[in-house]
């Protein structure tokens, strides 16, 4: 534990170092994430926070503002509300997500920290698989695909030339044939 400290603080007093970026014309992101289901009530009662990922390719377009692909993995593991608990058992949500985000990065002042706003739409194709009753499989599979659309905000620090950790939070509502989906992820990761 006292290692990862010690790279923490020398990556932030190096990153207080940094002067003011020349941004390369593509930079790749990769980050971890955390979802809370939002929307609608069987979401947000029946599955519990969940891991995810993604990655992405970002076009600097302006000084501060990029439009950025990407690709993201998010996994709510099923999480039955009362009188279910005992007997229902198993099962996943996974949501994977194709989209482009446009990205402004606004510094504060002239220090290596700065504020990011971001929103964007694509494509979500969310599975449900694997929900067990009473030993049987009730849910083996089942599938829907929607637009999305996310919109959000963060902070970003700069770390080193054209270097920077992020931290986002979204909120993404997909919109499908019958009641859309919305959920909260919490995305930390690396541009670079």
């Amino acid at each position: 534990m006292r290692g990862i400290t010690i790279i923490v603080f020398m990556v932030l007093v190096i990153g207080g170092q940094v002067d003011a970026q020349e941004r390369k014309p593509l930079e790749l992101s990769l980050g971890v994430e955390m979802s809370l289901p939002a929307h609608p009530d069987q979401f947000t009662d029946g599955w519990k926070a969940g891991p995810g990922g993604m990655f992405g390719v970002g076009y600097n377009v302006a000084s501060n503002i990029d439009i950025m692909a990407k690709a993201e993995y998010h996994v709510f593991p099923h999480d039955p509300p009362l009188p279910y608990t005992n007997d229902t058992d198993k099962g996943r949500k996974r949501i994977f997500m194709f989209g482009v985000d446009g990205v402004a990065n606004e510094r504060i002042g002239a220090g290596p920290v700065g504020f990011v706003f971001l929103a964007g739409v694509g494509v979500a194709h969310a599975t449900v698989f694997g929900i067990e009753q009473g030993g049987d499989t009730v849910i083996r599979e089942t599938a829907e695909t929607g637009i999305y659309f996310n919109v959000g905000g963060g902070f970003q620090w700069d770390v080193g030339k054209g270097k920077a950790l992020f931290i986002h939070g979204r909120y993404v509502g997909i919109l499908t044939e019958e009641e859309g989906t919305s959920f909260f992820p919490i995305t930390v990761g690396f541009r670079f």
